[in-house]
């Protein structure tokens, strides 16, 4: 997806995120289509990305707070495209993930923590956790809206 079909995604007016080919006023673009093909689901996640956040001796209250709730609005956009949480990846059924960063600013995002971020969302309290998820993330794109596509296959690896 380009800077300018991701910007075609969503309008930002009146605070809004309009998706335009839905008219879905949640922010929500859930690729009904992809579900079909080997267990292939779709979301974007609007809104400025937060990378991923353990606490460590000194935890930073204002940051884990803002990663906390960023993951709470990862796991209300999946829950929106029909994803039923949280996932569950097994040895037999691995899941693989994959993101795409989009930011409208330079600020340095480092989208290996906003994967990390993602899948840690996804997991919350699974079994197993996410032992057997692979997955692979994109270099941010700068320039456009604020955004995190967010793809999950089965691998098909038996």
């Amino acid at each position: 997806m380009t800077k300018s079909e991701a910007s075609q995604i969503l309008a930002h007016r009146s605070g809004k995120r309009i998706r335009q080919n839905g008219g879905c006023e949640s922010g929500i673009r859930s690729d009904k289509a992809a579900r079909g093909r080997a267990g292939g689901q779709r979301f974007t996640v609007t809104g400025r990305a937060v990378g991923y956040y353990t606490s460590g001796a000194r935890p930073n209250w204002t940051r884990l707070k803002s990663y906390r709730s960023y993951k709470e609005r990862v796991q209300w956009t999946a829950s929106a495209a029909g994803i039923r949480l949280p996932l569950e990846a097994t040895e037999v059924a691995p899941l693989i993930i994959s993101t795409r960063l989009f930011c409208s600013s330079r600020v340095p995002h480092d989208p290996e923590h906003v994967h990390k971020g993602i899948v840690d969302a996804l997991f919350y309290g699974a079994k197993g956790g996410d032992k057997h998820v692979g997955g692979s993330f994109r270099p941010a794109t700068y320039g456009g809206d604020d955004l995190v596509e967010v793809e999950i296959h089965t691998s098909g690896i038996t």
